[in-house]
């Protein structure tokens, strides 16, 4: 689907287990030549192809593939693609450990049908990080912005003269399953993208395109979710100071009323994020405390 005059979006829908089916949103951006924002799982190619020849162009244009993060649901087309199109692979080195080596990500995030969705790793041929620009080709730039959060090295990509950020996971869509590795980093994400004055389109993977005032209040809901998250961690840190991260966590979910998520092992993660969240904000009031007693004893 066209969604401006040079990006289009495709939507790659996927098998989670036999019973959930889940998509994930691909962005093309179309100029003399053709860019990719993330590629979808595995066999997600195809699609692309396909979506690339009803508008009249062809993998062959394809000269670069910009991946926001390692997550099988944005990364399964990569080394396809790569092999279809030469195009090289930019990333952030935070997440080359996991890109490069898809069996240790397994090891260290084993999600559903992880090599049905990612099953062979690929090379980064560019790192790129925050304030890099990138000139495509005359009159189409790519700012880079660092966004991590929902995964430690999480990039979001601003195409500068259409006003248009591609935000990948880094805006949680309140109601579904809120996914991050830490919990400071992504609510500080989301700060930063609300003070984006420039942006006038917001392209997330998990969601429709969204205008300005449609992007702002996703990001507000999106922050507000993860804050009312904290806020039942750390009420059940107050009243279950002894319980185990099992029951602490299953505690969350009755106060959230997320039974249903009590069994998924990346909202458990979710939840672990906002507990260490707190750890450490305790842990700095406690020494900041300290520090400050010591100076009067003085």
């Amino acid at each position: 689907m066209k969604i401006n005059d040079c990006v289009h979006q495709i939507k790659i829908p996927f098998q989670l287990t036999p019973q959930i089916q889940r998509y994930v949103y691909v962005y093309l951006i179309t100029g003399q030549s053709c860019y990719l924002i993330d590629t979808g799982v595995s066999g997600s190619e195809i699609l692309i192809q396909d979506y690339l020849n009803s508008i009249g162009r062809s993998l062959s244009e394809v000269k670069g593939i910009f991946l926001t993060h390692s997550h099988p649901d944005h990364i399964g087309g990569a080394a396809a693609l790569k092999e279809l199109t030469g195009a090289g692979i930019y990333a952030c080195r935070e997440e080359r450990e996991w890109m490069e080596d898809i069996d240790k990500q397994w090891n260290d995030r084993p999600i559903p049908g992880f090599y049905k969705l990612l099953d062979r790793s690929i090379i980064i041929d560019h790192f790129i990080e925050e304030e890099d620009r990138i000139n495509l080709e005359p009159s189409l730039t790519l700012n880079v912005i660092e966004t991590s959060g929902h995964s430690r090295g999480s990039l979001s990509f601003y195409l500068e003269e259409y006003r248009t950020l591609f935000t990948g996971d880094a805006i949680p869509v309140k109601g579904d399953i809120p996914i991050y590795v830490n919990q400071t980093k992504s609510q500080e994400t989301l700060l930063k993208l609300l003070n984006l004055d420039q942006v006038l389109q917001f392209c997330p993977a998990w969601d429709h395109a969204y205008d300005r005032e449609q992007g702002i209040l996703a990001i507000k809901d999106g922050y507000d979710y993860l804050e009312m998250i904290k806020n039942a961690a750390a009420s059940v840190m107050r009243d279950f100071p002894q319980a185990s991260e099992k029951e602490r966590f299953m505690k969350v979910c009755e106060l959230l009323s997320l039974d249903s998520l009590s069994l998924n092992p990346l909202f458990f993660r979710s939840v672990q994020a906002a507990f260490e969240a707190l750890i450490i904000s305790q842990g700095s009031a406690a020494s900041y405390t300290d520090k400050a007693s010591r100076h009067t004893l003085l």
